[in-house]
């Protein structure tokens, strides 16, 4: 059977789709996504706040999320506005999908707001890595290796500092900045020739960064889905 749960005021149907031993997704809406909208948003004069999802979510996506609608806000008020920007920092996240639900469209016009799939979609980055709270050692998040190139995300406006020493190296290209290492040593003293997420040491750092500094790489096809739980 293929059941559809509808909507007696519009007629609208939304299709039951149930797995085996997990349930079905008939509330698992798609990620709402307004970055592009903020014009919108703020000339209707009745917005003070906008409210960023993060209590269930990772740290990167709460650290993402906020920089980019922080610098949609920002350059809206300059005249600066880059919806392309904004979506493009978006993508590097795991998301179930993104949506503008109903700001647009009124309910019944749109049919594309829900989820009928289990599993999330591999955002365009991976995160590899983590600044402590010192500033001074990172934590591996997925896998490092010497000489890997990997993209820092940071605070705008957070002071780096371009260094090439024996530890490694920092470096700004392109307007985006790079860290890579030439030596993986933990806080212990001893030096590794690879790290990866299951291990616990904290690694040295060329020079200072801004606590909480996300490292990132490009996400490949072998990195997969990610099932919901």
């Amino acid at each position: 059977y293929e059941m559809y749960a509808a909507n007696p005021e519009t007629g609208t149907l939304f299709k039951l789709v149930e797995d085996e031993g997990i349930g079905t997704y008939i509330m698992n809406s798609k990620d709402l996504n307004l970055a592009s909208h903020i014009q919108e948003i703020i000339d209707s004069g009745c917005i003070d706040s906008l409210k960023i999802e993060g209590r269930t979510k990772a740290p990167y996506y709460a650290a993402i999320t906020a920089k980019v609608y922080r610098r949609a806000i920002d350059d809206y008020y300059a005249g600066e506005s880059d919806p392309e920007r904004y979506q493009k920092e978006l993508n590097t996240m795991q998301n179930r999908g993104f949506t503008d639900a109903y700001l647009i469209n009124r309910p019944f016009e749109k049919h594309d707001t829900q989820n009928l799939d289990f599993s999330m979609m591999m955002g365009t980055h991976q995160v590899s890595g983590i600044v402590d709270e010192s500033g001074e050692y990172f934590e591996c998040k997925y896998k490092t290796f010497p000489n890997d190139t990997m993209e820092l995300v940071f605070p705008e406006g957070s002071p780096i500092e371009a260094v090439d020493n024996e530890i490694g190296k920092i470096w700004e290209e392109n307007g985006e900045w790079h860290i890579s290492f030439k030596q993986l040593l933990a806080e212990n003293g001893k030096v590794w020739d690879q790290v990866h997420s299951g291990n616990l040491n904290r690694f040295k750092l060329p020079a200072s960064l801004p606590p909480f500094t996300f490292f990132r790489i490009p996400a490949t096809e072998d990195m997969g889905t990610i099932t919901k739980c």
